[in-house]
């Protein structure tokens, strides 16, 4: 088989321009997260408070372990979650600044011998 010159083709490179509307779902998302952090906070508090009165020799709790156990949980689940949802909160601000003097986002894509590349700039 003889291949010329002429059957080979150059690949095109093929740009599509796109406006892509912001979405603030990490600033929603992490705005919701931090909210649940805090009742979580509120919560664990709450249970420290009770478990602070079960040390005294006049007052007993029955459930003194199961309060411990509650405050951990509560406090560590709310310091992570409110931690996490600050963070995206964060993140998105930073991804957002400035959006308007930025290039608008690209799709390249080309044509190889056994398929094509793609890349999209954002």
């Amino acid at each position: 088989m003889q291949v010329n010159d002429a059957d080979i083709t150059v690949p095109q490179v093929i740009t599509v321009q796109t406006e892509a509307p912001i979405s603030h779902a990490m600033l929603y998302t992490g705005i919701g997260m931090a909210g649940v952090g805090v009742g979580f906070l509120i919560y664990g508090i709450e249970r420290q408070a009770k478990v602070s009165t079960c040390e005294d020799p006049d007052n007993y709790c029955r459930n003194l372990s199961a309060g411990q156990t509650q405050r951990s949980v509560g406090l560590a689940a709310g310091v992570t979650l409110t931690a996490a949802g600050a963070a995206l909160v964060v993140v998105d601000l930073i991804r957002h600044r400035g959006h308007g003097d930025e290039e608008p986002s690209a799709l390249t894509c080309a044509p190889l011998l056994a398929g094509a590349t793609c890349r999209l700039r954002f």
